[in-house]
């Protein structure tokens, strides 16, 4: 089961790295569109207004990112305390087959040792 969890958090992890990537080169752009806005020259004065809209949706987009990596963010801390939990039970179940198994050798000890009867006592 921790492996399975274990899994899923690499999942996570990878599609938030992802997210992260996309959110860079989305600021970068939004860099590169903004520097062509505020230019004097002619060319980017022709253009201004598809530079405006492209810009307003590349600002939707980081919003929209913004929030899939906050959503990831808690996914992933889930996933981690997921994986401590199953841990700490696992070790819990270990701990008590040990003793289980510890108690089972002492009652064999107990039953072949002490209350094995003799053979005589039977006639």
């Amino acid at each position: 089961m921790a492996n399975v969890q274990g899994c899923l958090k690499k999942i996570t992890e990878n599609n938030l790295a992802d997210t992260l990537y996309k959110r860079m080169q989305t600021e970068s752009l939004m860099k590169v569109v903004m520097t062509a806005m505020t230019s004097g020259l002619p060319i980017h004065a022709s253009f201004l207004s598809q530079y405006s809209r492209f810009y307003q949706r590349l600002l939707e987009t980081q919003q929209q990112l913004t929030h899939l990596q906050e959503v990831q963010e808690s996914c992933l801390l889930s996933e981690k305390l997921k994986i401590k939990h199953l841990n700490e039970r696992a070790e819990v179940a270990q701990a008590l087959e040990e003793i289980e198994i510890e108690e089972e050798n002492i009652q064999g000890y107990i039953e072949h040792n002490f209350l094995v009867t003799p053979a005589s006592s039977k006639l």
